[in-house]
């Protein structure tokens, strides 16, 4: 991958794509950086290495062309980005090269590349019928977005008390994550936000709280997070 300004061009770095499975192959999707990009003593750039890993499906023997469903195609996007990520890193140190960034940015670049997936005119440009050719109308596109939209009110509430949950656990001396949840539902069913419950309190949320932040992941939409207070 070269990035061209006028005349002159620069190796940024080299990508590698691994899209259909295999025996023993990592089973998920995930973009890993191998060699970061930086700056060398010598002042000459080492260029970034990354790979692109998904188990698409792969063509088949007959010829038969294979064909991607839509959050298929939303996954390499969102992969992708962090392919980008990698490859357009200015950094001088390693440590800090491609997504080795702060954790709320991580998500950054492919949450953006993800919006394309739901816009008519990309969409367009991407796909083809495979015995017509023509591409995905854009009345089939707009039910994809209300089918994304469905019930964003609901997932909203949740994202709103795993916030209340982990400002209430985090802003007392000692707690019992159990007990929290316990009351959080309690108050909850009695009206305090009723509108937030969405899952029973036997559910282990705690579990999976932890979970998704001892990973890194920061649930949000469209790149932006939101700072809940603790309940008074």
């Amino acid at each position: 991958v070269k990035q061209h300004a006028g005349r002159d061009s620069r190796l940024l770095g080299y990508f590698y794509l691994d899209l259909w499975p295999r025996p023993n192959k990592f089973s998920h999707a995930a973009c890993w950086p191998l060699q970061s990009a930086c700056t060398l003593p010598s002042g000459e750039r080492r260029p970034a290495v990354t790979a692109l890993v998904c188990n698409f499906p792969a063509p088949k023997e007959d010829g038969t062309p294979p064909l991607l469903e839509h959050n298929e195609v939303t996954t390499f996007f969102h992969e992708f980005g962090h392919g980008v990520h990698n490859l357009c890193s200015m950094a001088e140190i390693p440590r800090f090269a491609g997504t080795s960034v702060e954790r709320d940015f991580v998500e950054a670049p492919s949450q953006m590349l993800e919006n394309w997936c739901w816009e008519v005119e990309p969409l367009e440009r991407l796909s083809r019928h495979v015995e017509t050719g023509e591409s995905i109308p854009a009345a089939l596109v707009e039910k994809l977005i209300a089918a994304k939209n469905a019930n964003v009110g609901l997932l909203t509430c949740r994202q709103l008390f795993f916030g209340i949950f982990d400002q209430t656990i985090h802003s007392r001396r000692t707690s019992s994550t159990e007990e929290v949840l316990r009351e959080l539902h309690t108050e909850g069913l009695h009206g305090t936000w009723s509108c937030l419950i969405t899952q029973p309190v036997e559910c282990h949320l705690p579990r999976l709280h932890a979970w998704i932040h001892s990973n890194g992941f920061c649930l949000r939409k469209d790149t932006k997070c939101c700072t809940m207070s603790a309940p008074k």
